[in-house]
């Protein structure tokens, strides 16, 4: 008896550690109310020399309106990620560190004339060596691994998933993966407010959020029209390095680092002349079909430019580097 007790005692230790450390990794949402907004740019941003500077996939400016829904306060950091990591039976690992990247070569070091394998600092020498701490936001994330945690995260919180995986058979032997949107039911579904589970944020969510919803001051960056208030860019890191969330100034609903640290991935397809066909859309979900998906935001590495809430960037869905990150998101 005394044995059955004991186990007992130890088992609800155990589950009381666990959810502890789940609450202290739990990422934390931010209500946004829905509403209608102007989506883009139209007008010209030019540089002091004259030379216009604005980038064509930021306009039209367009009407867009969002259902509400929940965001998170910061971006998904090393520590949130790393319990999934160590939580999943996919054999998903962390991403690599810049020192772990086996280029496939090598090269003799500088400094001690030894030949070493070729690291992704050998390329960028201006780059301050770092790697990852718990406060940082996850960076080296793919499309994917993305929706993979929210899935997880779904599952976690007992909530249906937000996305389904399979293989469909697009010719002789040749399957090509299929992601899609499911409801409460598992279902198909290209309305995101019947995705209950934990997602990505659609582009025009991201934005509505970043330029601070109904309480908007219409900044260009999110949160102030200064990026070195609210941004971690090329200008301000120094370090040249990742650095930790929620450390700079929020935006007016207090989202931190929707400016700079690191892109995060949206769920809609990428089209660079998907706004002129966007107006007056609700709740709008990218391009039909694109082996690309947007990311916005700006990064530690890039320009404060590059950090302005109307940004746009579409890499391929299977890509990833040190700049891509993310923030989940939660239908109301």
């Amino acid at each position: 008896m005394k044995d059955l007790m004991l186990k007992w005692k130890l088992v609800a230790l155990f589950s009381l550690i666990t959810s502890f450390v789940f609450a202290q990794t739990q990422p934390e949402i931010i209500l946004v109310e829905g509403g209608t907004y102007q989506m883009g740019r139209d007008y010209e941003l030019v540089a002091k020399d004259g030379v216009d500077i604005g980038l064509d996939d930021e306009t039209p400016s367009h009407k867009v309106s969002v259902s509400g829904f929940y965001l998170g306060k910061t971006e998904i950091t090393v520590a949130q990620y790393r319990e999934f990591i160590n939580s999943n039976s996919d054999g998903i690992k962390m991403p690599l560190s810049p020192n772990e990247i086996d280029y496939g070569m090598e090269i003799i070091d500088p400094k001690t004339k030894q030949r070493r394998k070729k690291t992704w600092y050998d390329e960028h020498t201006e780059v301050a060596k770092w790697t990852w701490k718990e406060q940082n936001p996850i960076t080296g994330i793919t499309w994917k691994d993305a929706l993979l945690y929210c899935n997880w995260l779904s599952e976690k919180n007992n909530l249906p998933k937000a996305y389904s995986f399979k293989n469909v058979e697009i010719g002789e032997k040749i399957f090509e993966e299929v992601i899609e949107l499911i409801d409460d039911k598992g279902k198909p579904t290209k309305d995101i407010t019947k995705v209950k589970g934990y997602r990505l944020p659609t582009e025009a969510e991201w934005e509505f959020a970043a330029l601070g919803g109904t309480q908007t001051k219409g900044y260009k960056y999110a949160g102030s029209d200064n990026p070195n208030e609210v941004a971690w860019t090329d200008e301000t890191t120094f370090g040249k390095r990742p650095m930790p969330v929620g450390s700079l100034k929020a935006n007016e609903l207090g989202f931190f680092d929707m400016s700079g640290n690191a892109w995060e991935w949206c769920w809609d397809n990428y089209q660079k002349e998907y706004y002129k066909s966007s107006k007056n859309a609700q709740n709008p979900l990218g391009a039909e079909r694109s082996y690309y998906r947007s990311v916005r935001g700006g990064s530690w590495y890039y320009m404060s430019f590059l950090a302005r809430v109307v940004v746009r960037d579409g890499p391929k869905y299977t890509y990833t580097n040190y700049n891509y990150g993310f923030r989940i998101a939660k239908s109301k």
